[in-house]
């Protein structure tokens, strides 16, 4: 047969099982009842889906392969990257079926509560179904695949197969076989649909936040199969009432993070399958009566570009944003996760589709267009901090009494203690660290003071892990920024500050103390070694090179570096992998503070976007002036933009004939004017009603009274419930 031929003959095939699978949707019901035409429209989306490839660019389906060859990953979005059809998958998992209609190579008695290996075998039913359905693929209609199919359908069935962790029995498993059902339906015998129909029963509409979510899916997919209107209704529902801003709990927070398992930021876990959740029901209720209001549409745009779009980078998902799920070939996984919620905005919000595929092509496609999405983001509900730039972008991760630093669940993020306690990481291609996890020193982890002994990390047990300290905040002023931690973690206390001016990051931390035995350290970077590590200056204030960043210590220090070959393995990341040895190329630097330091501090400036031939002079050239390092106060300059950070009542100079107090604990950034100051400030307790401000001289603005007499002028700013959030005052002299 002709080529052209053969793919008319395809098309033509296409056209007719639609037809056909469309003439069912509308016929099929309960008594002879008709299922509902809007019904039959999403169920008809639905099915259309699973063989649709929204990651359809050479580069990606490349990529998409290569992670599902080389990745036992238990994160359901990175399961769900194997869009359409998979021929060979197909081929492998027919000749692997057994006569007694399993896979020999899974492990139907595994007890783990991740990576649960029976939940395989129903990926793998799905993967066969869509292929079977495929009118354009080689496997469309195939007899022995769908022999293969109900075999192993019937053996799920009779396994009773059941997971420690609910997610999978309510969640997991259910959103996969919901797929292989929908589209088996046709030839499913009735004993097989009411089987079916009985699985879906394990999920029930309830709980929170994304969860809440996902078993609404299960029972939408269940009211399909039973042509219930009224069951579909209350899952279409359930699913839509958590796409809302929440002032309070889990979900979407006011400032677009995430929040799951309590007041912790989980873009990359539970948020990243929001996301995609959403989009893709946004694509599948359009243009029927089940459509997003305008207003839930609004909220998922928002969460997508404002909350989101910030924490992916060429490819790949920030660290902190990922939480407690850092698998092999995660952050890359992730990111493209995250892409295909983009591809299904692009349809289901046309108005800014544009939008859309400008920032697919950047930073899912990374075309190497220069990132336009930049600016310095705070999240006050997360303690989590973003700076972007055209060439590179860094992260910061704080936690507080408030809010939750990391977590060990399902035995994955064995190691994580220390995620939250100021992590800031720099990226410039984005695989700075891909997969360098397994060899990660874990006490080193970039911007973190901690002990450096992994045995405390091992020892520890918890569920949850915090900076038990409410003065943890951050200020913008939407291009750059600032943000400020007590520390206080097993043992170690201080103050550390971070400025984000554009150019560079400015670290301080002063009053380091450990109150039991052992070195502390202030981790500066660690990193998957590429190229060489230069260095240069006098030995009291050595500065360092090394893939595109430069690193300066303008007040010295003990500076340790190391450059080579780091050894560890998957297991200790998470217990679902094994102990096979893993061998990595890493960059490390770091301050040593010594065994039981006492009022110990860091000054280091990291210097992003240069090169082997500039570095130097760009470390000379900075522009950054250091006001104030005292214990409890934190300042810089940089031109007319002035930060501080006032861990407690403390006092700055703004010029030679200025000075500012503050009367309590705050942050603070002023930018200066002819003869006058625009501040903002925020109360990173989030318990102050109103903060005090004394200015040498006399100034004019909003809750400014002067003391002719003393020659100062008091200024105070109500703060009561802003929880966190920044207050703008100006003030003048004229």
């Amino acid at each position: 047969m002709e080529t052209g031929n053969f793919n008319k003959n395809r098309l033509y095939m296409m056209q007719v099982y639609r037809a056909f699978v469309l003439l069912l949707l509308l016929c099929w019901g309960h008594a002879g009842f008709a299922i509902d035409k809007d019904m039959a429209k999403v169920k008809q989306n639905m099915c259309d889906s699973y063989l649709r490839v929204l990651n359809d660019a050479p580069v990606l389906r490349q990529r998409v392969a290569e992670i599902g060859k080389n990745s036992e990953n238990p994160d359901i979005m990175i399961r769900e990257l194997q869009e359409g059809v998979n021929p060979e998958a197909v081929e492998r998992y027919i000749a692997g079926l057994g006569t007694d209609s399993l896979w020999k190579d899974l492990n139907y008695k595994d007890d783990s509560r991740s990576g649960w290996h029976p939940s395989f075998h129903a990926e793998r039913l799905m993967v066969m179904a869509k292929a079977y359905r495929d009118a354009s693929g080689k496997y469309f209609g195939n007899p022995e695949l769908g022999k293969a199919i109900h075999r192993a359908m019937g053996y799920w069935f009779a396994g009773n197969f059941r997971c420690r962790n609910w997610w999978y029995n309510q969640i997991g498993v259910p959103k996969m076989l919901g797929t292989a059902f929908l589209l088996m339906e046709p030839e499913m015998s009735a004993d097989e649909k009411a089987k079916a129909i009985q699985y879906m029963e394990n999920a029930k509409l309830g709980m929170t936040g994304q969860n809440s979510v996902w078993l609404a899916e299960n029972v939408l997919v269940r009211a399909l199969l039973l042509d219930d209107e009224q069951l579909f209704a209350e899952a279409r529902e359930a699913i839509l009432k958590e796409l809302k801003v929440n002032d309070r709990g889990e979900g979407i927070r006011p400032d677009w993070s995430f929040h799951q398992h309590g007041a912790m930021l989980q873009f990359g876990n539970y948020g990243l399958a929001f996301a995609n959740t959403m989009a893709y029901w946004a694509r599948m209720f359009r243009d029927t009566r089940f459509a997003l209001t305008g207003e839930q549409l609004a909220v998922l745009r928002n969460y997508l570009l404002e909350g989101m779009q910030w924490i992916v980078w060429r490819r790949n998902m920030d660290i902190s944003s990922s939480a407690r799920q850092l698998f092999r070939w995660g952050l890359e996984g992730k990111a493209l996760s995250y892409g295909k919620s983009i591809r299904n905005m692009e349809v289901a919000d046309p108005e800014h589709a544009e939008v859309y595929r400008e920032l697919y092509a950047t930073h899912i496609l990374d075309n190497g267009q220069p990132n336009r999405c930049v600016g310095f983001r705070y999240y006050p509900f997360s303690d989590f901090a973003v700076l972007r730039t055209p060439e590179w972008y860094t992260t910061l991760k704080m936690s507080s009494n408030r809010v939750i630093g990391s977590e060990v669940v399902n035995s994955e993020n064995l190691l994580g203690m220390y995620l939250g306690d100021g992590a800031l990481y720099v990226y410039g291609r984005g695989d700075e660290y891909r997969d360098i996890f397994p060899v990660w020193d874990w006490t080193k982890i970039p911007g973190v003071t901690c002990y450096a002994d992994e045995s405390i990390i091992e020892k520890d047990k918890g569920y949850h892990h915090r900076n038990h300290s409410d003065f943890v905040g951050g200020l913008s002023d939407g291009q750059t920024g600032m943000a400020a931690l007590k520390l206080n973690k097993k043992g170690v206390t201080g103050n550390k500050s971070y400025f984000f001016t554009g150019k560079s990051v400015v670290c301080l931390g002063s009053e380091i103390e450990g109150g039991n035995p052992g070195t502390v350290t202030t981790a500066v970077a660690q990193s998957l070694k590429r190229g060489e590590v230069l260095q240069a200056g006098k030995p009291e204030n050595r500065a360092y090179y090394h893939d595109g960043v430069a690193y300066a210590f303008p007040q010295g220090g003990q500076v340790e570096m190391t450059a080579g070959v780091q050894t560890g393995n998957w297991r200790r990341v998470a217990e679902l992998y094994d102990t096979a040895e893993v061998r990595k190329e890493v960059f490390r630097l770091w301050l040593d503070h010594g065994d039981g330091v006492k009022d110990g501090s860091y000054y280091y400036e990291i210097i992003p976007g240069v090169t082997e031939k500039n570095w130097q002079k760009a470390v000379k050239r900075s522009e950054v002036t250091v006001l104030a390092q005292a214990g409890n106060v934190h300042a810089l300059s940089d031109g007319n933009r002035l930060y501080a950070a006032f861990f407690s009542p403390g006092e700055i100079s703004l010029s030679k004939k200025v000075k500012l107090s503050a009367d309590q604990g705050c942050l603070v950034m002023a930018e200066a004017g002819h003869k006058s100051y625009r501040f903002r400030v925020s109360a990173p307790d989030w318990q102050q009603e109103t903060l005090v401000f004394r200015l040498t001289g006399e100034w004019r603005g909003e809750n400014c009274r002067t003391d002719v007499a003393a020659g100062e002028t008091q200024v105070v700013v109500p703060v009561a419930g802003k929880r966190g959030a920044a207050v703008e005052f100006t003030v003048s002299a004229e």
